[in-house]
Order: structure tokens, then C-alpha cells, then sequence
């Protein structure tokens, strides 16, 4: 997948007004429940002040935490493997399914997978990845890197979905319903998930 230019996409999708205008208002909503949420906890800013220090010590310890994942994951009877880049990650994920003949995935949502190019480097080497995530599967089948970290198709109009699906699943143009074209994913990666010789998430 090429790198995304965002100054010149950034300046389509600002013209496009009907996207522009359900992407605020997506976004909007959002932050609105969050806010909603947070005034309902007194200790909101105490947590996340909290959270944040916790974050910067692990962060600041990470090879120490990391060793004792390590030793308590193998003491589980877990299999770890380390990898020094994106190249060495994918790699050592494609000799574990070339060692077990593994053709087919199912994927669940992995931003690490993602930053590493992991599906794209698979598919190259003819494993066929499908991502289980709603959004992530809609930018998926358009060919399209994510655009939110947790909302991968918050850019997306009900109506580009429904087009995208009969294009690509055979569903009805038309019927741009959420969940009527939720109910077309989960028949498309029913099949998938039947098939699948792995699974993965992340």
C-alpha cells in the first residue's frame, strides 16, 4: 500500500462537503459522549492523571516489564518471539504459518500489525489476511490505510459503504442501513472465520 499524501487528500475531503460535514459530526458526537462519561466520574481528572503516570514509569521501565512478560508468559507455557523491526516482526509471523501450512486468517484489530505493513507483507507471500473489524475490514476491501486509530472508516458515508459492499460483496447499493450492512460483513466473514487455518488479534 503507497504512502498516503495527506496534504492533498486532507484538501479533497475539506471540499467534499457531505463527508466533511458527517466526519465533524461523527466526531462531535464522540467527544461529546466522552465528555458525557467523564462528568459522571468525580475522580475523572485524579484517574487520568494516574494513568499517566503509570504510562511514563512503564514506559520509562519497558525492557524490565517486558522481561517479566516474557518469563511469566513462558512459565504459561506461552511461545514469545522478539523482533527488532517491522521487517524481522513479519518474518518471524510468516515462517510460524509456513510452518504450519497456514493459507488463511482471520484478523482482529492490531495497530502494531498495521505500523508494520504485516497483511500487506503476507498477502505478497500468498496468505490471504481478513480483517474482523467492521471498520478496518471497510478500508480493507477499499483498499485504504485506516483513518482513525479507533474509528478506521469514521470517513466513510453510510451510502460509500453500501456502494463498496455490493461492489465487493454482493450486496444491495441501495439499502445503506448499519445494520443491514453489518449484516452483510458478518455473513461475508462467517465463511472466512469456517475456513480459516489461524486466527489473530493484537
Amino acid at each position: 500500500m503507497s504512502q498516503v499524501n495527506q496534504v492533498k487528500l486532507g484538501a479533497r475531503f475539506i471540499a467534499d462537503t457531505p463527508h466533511r460535514i458527517s466526519h465533524d459530526r461523527c466526531l462531535w458526537a464522540a467527544r461529546m459522549r466522552r465528555d458525557k462519561t467523564a462528568s459522571q466520574i468525580p475522580e475523572w481528572e485524579e484517574m487520568r492523571n494516574l494513568a499517566s503516570q503509570i504510562k511514563l514509569h512503564t514506559l520509562t521501565y519497558l525492557d524490565r516489564y517486558l522481561e517479566m512478560s516474557e518469563t511469566r508468559m513462558k512459565e504459561n507455557g506461552i511461545h514469545v518471539h522478539w523482533a527488532e523491526d517491522a521487517e524481522e516482526h513479519n518474518r518471524i509471523i510468516y515462517e510460524i504459518f509456513s510452518s504450519h501450512g497456514v493459507r488463511t486468517v482471520t484478523k482482529g484489530k492490531s495497530m502494531l500489525m498495521d505500523e508494520c505493513g504485516m497483511r500487506e507483507y503476507l498477502e505478497k507471500r500468498g496468505i490471504d489476511i481478513y480483517e474482523a473489524d467492521l471498520g478496518e475490514r471497510i478500508q480493507q476491501l477499499d483498499n485504504q490505510r485506516p483513518s482513525h486509530i479507533v474509528m478506521p472508516a469514521i470517513h466513510k458515508l453510510r451510502g460509500d459503504v453500501a456502494k463498496l459492499f455490493a461492489e465487493k460483496l454482493g450486496s444491495d447499493p441501495d439499502i445503506d442501513d448499519p445494520h443491514y450492512l453489518n449484516s452483510v460483513m458478518r455473513k461475508d466473514m462467517r465463511q472466512h472465520y469456517i475456513k480459516a487455518d489461524a486466527g489473530m488479534c493484537g
